[in-house]
């Protein structure tokens, strides 16, 4: 399948690759700030900055797997469940 998404999305692919990329680094390099706010608390300002931060790498995963959804569907459709399509 990745290889046919290759062929036929491979900017959508791209994309998908960097948005989960993105999302990994984020965690990995807030993962102790993270506990340390769970277990002694946040300031306003840096949960607010936090809270942004992860809300824009969730938004580029969902843009993303709308795009791919998208490409999969027009490209393979599968038909309703009576056999017929659209």
């Amino acid at each position: 399948m990745m290889r046919l998404m290759r062929v036929h999305g491979a900017d959508l692919l791209d994309g998908f690759e960097t948005a989960v990329e993105a999302r990994v680094n984020w965690v990995s390099e807030h993962r102790d700030k993270i506990d340390l706010a769970i277990k002694q608390g946040i300031g306003a300002s840096a949960l607010d900055l936090m809270i942004q931060e992860t809300a824009a790498t969730a938004s580029q995963l969902d843009t993303v797997r709308e795009n791919l959804k998208r490409l999969i569907q027009e490209r393979y459709p599968m038909g309703s469940p009576d056999g017929q399509t659209g």
